[in-house]
Parts: C-alpha cells; structure tokens; sequence
C-alpha cells in the first residue's frame, strides 16, 4: 500500500512507487497513461518530508507510462544509437578533441543513465531538452566527423 510508506526507507518508498508505475504499465501496455499523469494517476500520498511523487523514479519505467511499450522501444534506440554514434566518433576520428568530446558526451549520458535508474528526469520536463540537447550535439559531433557525401552537395556548386 503507497499510503503509507516507510518514510525513512527511501529503497522501499523507490520500490512502492515502481510497483505502482508497472501495475499502470500492465493497464496501458500500448499507449502509456500519459505524459506527466502519474502523480495524478497513482494518488500517491507520501508522509513529510517527501513531496508528492511527480515521477515513478526510474527513467525507463517513466518512459514505459508517458509512453506505453512502444514509446520505451523508441526511446531505448535513441538511447543505443547515440552509443554507437559516439563510439563510432571516438574509434574513427583522429582528432583529440573531436574524440575527447565524444568522451565527454559519452560520460555524460553515462551518468544521465544511471542516475535515471533510481530516479528521473522525465521527457516532458523542462529540464529534460537537457538530454534531447545531448543527444542533438552527438548526432552533430557524427556528422562532423564522418561527413556524408550529401552533406557536401549544397557547397559544391
């Protein structure tokens, strides 16, 4: 029961919450329950000091009810192509500071990751462009490095 958790228990109040947030995965496998409804839909009650849960504290589970399976599916490539994107940069450039960026971002959403194993910054948030703008500056830094012939044609003529 999430009416009243352990408040000294932050494991056990985080393992109420994922409960809670895999029972409303379970009802709304394809189309998630929406975005940033989960406070409103759990009527989640937490004892003081903790504010009202806003989120489900687990990235990949807040995916799964903002945005169903489907959503998760998409938002996990983002996630594995990104990594690929950067490990591509950092094997193939030969440029120090194009790798020691790639190094940066990868650590970056290294620590975005784990951090969002045990609690989250959920993708309708504002602070959320944060990791959009992350991976934004992967995808540039790729096409920096290994150009496409396209890329080239509007400056040929």
């Amino acid at each position: 029961d999430l009416s009243e958790p352990d408040g000294s228990d932050a494991i056990g109040l985080r393992v109420a919450l994922w409960s809670k947030a895999i029972h409303f995965i379970q009802d709304s496998p394809v189309t998630g329950i929406g975005m940033n409804i989960f406070r409103k839909a759990a009527g989640v009650q937490l004892p003081p000091p903790y504010p009202d849960p806003a989120h489900a504290h687990n990235n990949l589970l807040q995916t799964s009810l903002d945005l169903g399976i489907p959503g998760l599916i998409a938002y996990t490539s983002i996630w594995l192509i990104a990594a690929l994107l950067l490990v591509m940069v950092y094997r193939r450039s030969r440029n120090r500071v194009h790798r020691a960026m790639a190094g940066g971002l990868g650590g970056g959403l290294i620590a975005h990751f784990v951090f969002g194993l045990a609690d989250a910054i959920p993708l309708g948030s504002k602070v959320g462009v944060t990791f959009w703008l992350t991976v934004a500056l992967t995808v540039a830094l790729h096409r920096v490095v290994n150009p496409t012939p396209e890329a080239h044609r509007w400056t040929d003529t």
